[in-house]
């Protein structure tokens, strides 16, 4: 058999296609007609056969919803929970921070009356809700600088 027939027959075994009989309603002729440029189709065949393998993928995921749920649920939950660790992780690492800076701070602050400390707390509140929490050392510092002058 020359080259070219065998690649032929090659091709027509790959691409085999039977021939069924059945009836559509003239409304899904319609609709197939109307969506057919849309889904990159030239034939109503290749429509009609798209359309079927998506509906049996739907139909085995409807199957198998309880098994996919089960493990989306997992997926999700290890997902949460690496993230609850690393906040976790980050907020810990904050408090050490805050507990060494309130501890130096303490110390400095030994002759403060109760009304002055308070007056410091809201001027900080005040100041994290400006900069939606975004505070640097060297502003308070200038800012504390400006103050006592």
């Amino acid at each position: 058999m020359s080259e070219k027939k065998k690649a032929g027959a090659q091709n027509t075994e790959s691409n085999e296609r039977k021939v069924y009989g059945f009836r559509l309603d003239p409304n899904i002729a319609k609709m197939i007609d109307s969506h057919i440029k849309t889904a990159d189709r030239r034939y109503r065949s290749e429509f009609i056969d798209e359309a079927i393998k998506y509906y049996c993928a739907h139909l085995d995921t409807e199957v198998n919803k309880s098994v996919l749920t089960d493990e989306m649920f997992r997926m999700i939950k290890a997902c949460s929970k690496d993230s609850e660790n690393r906040i976790c992780t980050y907020f810990f690492k904050n408090v050490v921070e805050l507990g060494v800076l309130s501890k130096m701070l303490g110390a400095a602050l030994l002759e403060y009356t109760p009304e002055e400390l308070k007056n410091v707390r809201q001027s900080v509140l005040d100041r994290v809700r400006k900069t939606h929490g975004i505070i640097y050392l060297e502003d308070v510092i200038e800012e504390e600088k400006k103050y006592r002058e």
